[in-house]
Parts: C-alpha cells; sequence; structure tokens
C-alpha cells in the first residue's frame, strides 16, 4: 500500500525512536490490514530494546487476529497471561478487554 510505504520511509527518518513513534507505526501496519509488517515492526522494535506498553500490546494483539494467529493459538492462554504478568503493567482497558472476549470465543466451553 502506498501510505504504509510512505509512512515507513518517514519513520525511518525519524532521528530519535521512542515507544510513540514504533506505536504508531504498528498500529498504522495494522488499521491498514498488514499484519504480517506490523509484526515485523514489533520484532524490530524489540531488538532496538524497546519496551513494549500497553498500547503495543494491543497492535500486536490485532496484527495477530488480522493473521489469523488468534485462532490458531487460542490454546496459550496461560502462555499469555505469563508473558503479561512478566511486565510490570498494570491492567488495562486497551489490552485486558480483547483478551478474554477473544478466549470466550474461541474456547469450547463443553
Amino acid at each position: 500500500m502506498w501510505g504504509c510505504d510512505e509512512a515507513k520511509k518517514v519513520f525511518e527518518e525519524i532521528g530519535e525512536k521512542n515507544i510513540c513513534t514504533w506505536n504508531v507505526l504498528i498500529s498504522g501496519y495494522v488499521m491498514n490490514g498488514q499484519g504480517g509488517a506490523a509484526l515485523q515492526a514489533f520484532s524490530m522494535m524489540l531488538m532496538e530494546i524497546f519496551k513494549p506498553d500497553e498500547v503495543t500490546f494491543l497492535g500486536v494483539f490485532c496484527a495477530c487476529c488480522h493473521q489469523g494467529l488468534v485462532t490458531d493459538r487460542a490454546g496459550l492462554l496461560e502462555e499469555a497471561l505469563e508473558l503479561i504478568q512478566s511486565t510490570s503493567m498494570e491492567p488495562s482497558l486497551h489490552w485486558s478487554r480483547p483478551v478474554p472476549i477473544t478466549v470466550r470465543s474461541h474456547v469450547d466451553w463443553n
């Protein structure tokens, strides 16, 4: 997509990146249906030693949904909770609501 290519160029020209600039890039990819690119950006962000926040996790969660990874990985709720607990984040409406809703839609309660 033309818009995402231009946004990536602008992002690369930013001298001093921070968590906000990374979140905008990740969210922009997600909003344009490019979940794979969002996940690649998240990996690059981690390699550059930026600590994700709740906005980052929401973007990554949405990217996983776009890529169909939530249905493939729906059985890994414990691992997801461990990841969340390994951060020092307090529960937030940004990410705490979508997780239970998604789990509810993929868990066989019988």
